[in-house]
């Protein structure tokens, strides 16, 4: 595990450097030790490595397309969403409830809008927003009840993840221009966090 930590890392530094070509060795080489590690269970650090792997194809693309590069640029962009529809299958059957599906809904949103398709990149953003909003209702009523239980870690930690989920959903909203709502659901987030 520590040596797929190892390669992730040194990948994702890659790709911060503006050097994704780089990346991709050290990202394929931490999904593999993951997959290998995991076997038939799926693990949520697969659907991390497939993530980041798709961030490092959409960067590719990205520089290909500036470079006037049009198949190079289509193809790593194909290769992005590739592996963002993976991850988000892999999220969804580990945990349909789980956070980070939003994460992977707004990935395939940002590689649809890089795709020169903006009516599939809105309809992610969309499944985001509405995914959260429903997350964030399920959050709230937990949050209650712990309050009402006097269970001051739950309350905090529960608070923790409607903050980050708030935070997010204001990014969904952002993608789709509902400047208001961004300016809402931060404002939101940022008024829990002072009370924490």
């Amino acid at each position: 595990v520590e040596l797929a930590d190892l390669y992730n890392t040194i990948g994702q530094i890659l790709i911060e450097e503006g050097l994704p070509n780089e990346a991709i060795p050290y990202l394929e080489r931490s999904l593999e030790i993951n997959l290998a590690l995991s076997g038939d269970n799926l693990d949520p650090i697969v659907a991390d490595d497939l993530s980041n792997l798709g961030w490092a194809w959409l960067e590719i693309g990205f520089y290909q397309s500036e470079a006037g590069n049009d198949p190079g640029s289509t193809e790593a962009l194909a290769k992005a969403i590739q592996y963002f529809e993976t991850a988000l299958e892999v999220r969804t059957a580990l945990d349909p409830w789980d956070p980070s599906i939003a994460d992977s809904l707004l990935d395939l949103s940002d590689a649809h809008y890089a795709v020169g398709d903006p009516s599939t990149s809105a309809q992610y953003s969309q499944a985001a927003v509405d995914f959260l909003t429903e997350i964030i209702e399920i959050d709230l009523e937990d949050w209650q009840a712990a309050d009402q239980a006097n269970d001051g870690d739950l309350v905090a930690a529960i608070a923790f993840d409607i903050v980050d989920n708030l935070y997010l959903l204001a990014e969904a909203h952002d993608t789709l221009g509902n400047h208001q709502a961004v300016t809402e659901y931060k404002s939101l987030a940022a008024e829990i966090e002072r009370e924490l």
